[in-house]
């Protein structure tokens, strides 16, 4: 059998299995950290169908790892599955995990079949959406030894084919992103007894929005600040000793960033300044830019006309959103593929809860299993074929000099 063949020969045996698990991961959905019945779910999915599993692994509590093959080189799909407050899957993170999932079992069926060299790892990676989930498995050594990484990510339907035609994009363009928590520290007083004694942390933090609303002024269209008060005064007649607000910056890539972050700084600072407040700036999650694989987009683009699916190569416009993917594209080789599934609603984007309600029907399973399929034939091609392999190792380096 070729190994098309036997891709779609894994993916009918395991269709079944893995629709009742989409369902439970999607029933039950977990924030960043705490995806203890998604890490469960999938452990035990894998471990049914004959695969030893390493739970808990690289330190985290709600991380997996499960490797098959032999020599040759070492491919990872990586696994998401955290949820959103309050709004559930509304990210379809259930669906990345089942195509990478599916794409894991799908390529050890032909490893296993045709006895070629080679190492394929499905890598569960918990808390994209808050936490940073792979940046803390790059720290702890998970894609160290790896030489390629593959996954995938779910759309609304009409973001590609009104424009395009397409039902998804192999490379798409997410921006790198910055996160930092402003703590204001100032003094209480009464406002009307004694308000010269005070020294008002909420006019430091109305102070730093206002001058973060003057840098918007000179900021790139692609670029973008937004922030959320966390800690305000409750009541009005005490003057707020302290305050605290959350700030995050999105810009095309990791060194625009660095530059808007610092401009960002400065008027936090002049807030803290002008008030007299003391300013307790701290880093938080950092995202790179996701790079483009050339040759990897172009394989995936290939394997999907395949299967009668057209999708774009690369997508020209950035996406306003940010991945922890991002820093694996500059640790290794990767693909991090777009694909699209039906929303009821007209225009949403995802984290809508009428996405959430997509990301569980059974057409996004169908889809996904799709999906799982030219992930597993790109593997296949790493794997198999030294051109293509050595193509996209040299488009890696290009992208991470440019």
């Amino acid at each position: 059998m070729a190994p098309s063949e036997e891709v779609k020969a894994g993916i009918d045996d395991f269709a079944e299995k893995s629709s009742r698990m989409l369902g439970e991961i999607w029933e039950n959905p977990e924030l960043a950290y705490e995806e203890h019945i998604a890490h469960d779910t999938m452990c035990a999915a894998l471990e049914a169908n004959g695969f030893e599993v390493i739970r808990h692994a690289h330190g985290l509590d709600t991380s997996f790892e499960a490797t098959f093959g032999s020599g040759g080189r070492l491919m990872v799909f990586c696994a998401e599955y955290d949820a959103l407050p309050d709004i559930g899957h509304a990210c379809g993170h259930n669906l990345i995990g089942v195509a990478s999932l599916t794409a894991f079992l799908a390529l050890a069926s032909v490893l296993k079949a045709t006895g070629q060299p080679g190492r394929i790892r499905l890598l569960g990676t918990p808390a994209e959406e808050h936490g940073g989930g792979k940046l803390d498995l790059l720290k702890a050594g998970a894609f160290e030894g790896v030489d390629a990484a593959l996954m995938s990510h779910p759309m609304p339907h009409h973001y590609y084919h009104e424009k395009h035609g397409a039902v998804g994009a192999a490379g798409a363009r997410l921006v790198a992103k910055q996160s930092k928590l402003a703590e204001y520290k100032g003094r209480t007083a009464h406002p009307a007894a004694n308000p010269w004694d005070g020294i008002n942390a909420l006019d430091a933090v109305v102070a730093g929005y206002n001058n973060v609303s003057l840098l918007r002024q000179q900021m790139h269209p692609t670029q973008r600040v937004h922030c959320a008060i966390v800690d305000a005064p409750k009541r009005t007649n005490i003057i707020a000793g302290e305050t605290a607000i959350a700030w995050q910056c999105r810009s095309p890539k990791m060194s625009d960033l660095q530059t808007l972050t610092q401009r960002l700084c400065s008027c936090l600072h002049a807030g803290a300044l002008a008030t007299g407040c003391e300013l307790d700036l701290k880093d938080e999650t950092a995202y790179s830019d996701l790079l483009i694989n050339d040759t990897l987009c172009g394989l995936y683009q290939d394997h999907m006309a395949g299967y009668s699916q057209t999708v774009m190569k690369t997508d020209p416009e950035y996406i306003q959103a940010s991945t922890d993917f991002g820093d694996v594209s500059y640790a290794v080789p990767a693909i991090h593929a777009m694909f699209c599934i039906p929303v009821k609603e007209k225009g949403v984007v995802t984290h809508h809860w009428s996405f959430t309600e997509a990301a569980g029907s059974d057409v996004a399973f169908q889809i996904c299993l799709t999906v799982g399929k030219c992930l597993a034939l790109c593997a296949w091609d790493l794997l198999s074929d030294d051109s293509k392999y050595e193509a996209a190792v040299a488009d890696w380096k290009i992208a991470r000099r440019e």
